[in-house]
């Protein structure tokens, strides 16, 4: 007997909820029922390494993941967000697609948000022979915003910008360059960060 299939809608979408974004997709294959209940999932992925296919053109590929993310954003229903990660290497000239998924997730209260702009060729060894950019700069109402916890990879910030900086649990960073002035703030700060 399928007992899932007796379960009410809540149950289901609390169900998805907890797996990771890529099976929460998954479970759209189980049955008509299914099909939609992933794309409430308060535990959001776009990753673009997730649309990779080694024999397409990378710009097709690109602008398959952003009209991805954009369809995403505009379908969905919920109001809240628990968890938002976007894994774009390199993001694009326009950082559009960038800011307004970032606005989507503080717009729904979200509470952790991982931003990794990176390129997956990038080799942790060769952190003294290349310079890796940081193309991207953290939108300035992210520093408003009360998260629990922030990733953050290639992407520039500003500690003294955080105003709700308290709140704050934790705090990750990856090939990101910052100034002296930067480093010290933070530093002076982790006293309230979970080590």
């Amino acid at each position: 007997m399928d007992r899932f299939s007796v379960l009410p809608e809540s149950h289901l979408f609390a169900i998805v909820s907890f797996l990771p974004f890529k099976e929460a997709a998954r479970t759209s294959v189980l049955s008509k029922r299914w099909r939609h209940v992933w794309r409430s999932s308060k535990n959001i992925e776009f990753d673009e390494r997730c649309f990779a296919n080694v024999d397409a053109d990378r710009e097709v590929q690109r602008q398959v993941f952003i009209d991805f993310v954009r369809q995403w954003v505009q379908n969905y229903q919920e109001p809240t967000v628990d968890r938002l990660s976007l894994k774009f290497s390199l993001p694009p000239n326009n950082p559009r697609v960038v800011e307004n998924c970032i606005a989507f997730a503080l717009a729904r209260h979200v509470k952790h948000l991982a931003l990794d702009f990176s390129d997956p060729t990038w080799d942790v060894h060769d952190l003294d022979d290349i310079a890796h950019p940081t193309p991207f700069d953290l939108p300035l109402s992210v520093y408003n915003h009360p998260l629990e916890s922030l990733t953050l990879s290639s992407c520039n910030f500003n500690v003294s910008e955080f105003k709700n900086f308290g709140v704050l649990k934790e705090i990750s960073l990856c090939w990101v360059e910052m100034k002296e002035s930067t480093t010290k703030a933070l530093l002076a700060k982790l006293g309230v960060l979970r080590v």
